[in-house]
């Protein structure tokens, strides 16, 4: 992300990782459909509470440099889980939010790395 980008959240999850989602990443690749399914049936305030109270955070299957956070905290679905794949630097404890969509259920995970056990999982 470049220094002059504006930013939607910089928050903290869980474990102490400071996450941000920047305007372009969200207007430009989640809500937007050039080269794939836009995903606007949720809010930047949707994402934001799934970083900072998931049900659970799993390393990424697919990439292994992303960690997965699953939250049920879509307003208008609340059934569903707002999966929000997050590119991490595990050496500075930081990331990025790359992408979100609604899934059904706890999928594309491999190494849990949180759990919520307060959450009815």
């Amino acid at each position: 992300m470049s220094g002059t980008e504006k930013l939607l959240f910089d928050t903290t999850d869980p474990r102490g990782y400071r996450i941000i989602l920047s305007s372009e990443r969200y207007n430009n690749h989640i809500i937007s459909s050039v080269d794939h399914n836009a995903h606007n049936e949720f809010t930047p305030e949707e994402i934001k509470a799934c970083i900072e109270e998931p049900e659970v955070i799993y390393q990424s299957k697919n990439l292994p440099s992303s960690d997965l956070y699953f939250g049920r905290t879509s307003v208008r679905y609340p059934t569903l889980f707002l999966r929000t794949a997050v590119a991490i630097d595990e050496e500075t404890k930081t990331g990025e939010v790359a992408t979100a969509h609604l899934s059904k259920k706890l999928s594309g995970g491999d190494g849990l790395k949180y759990v919520n056990y307060r959450s009815k999982l």
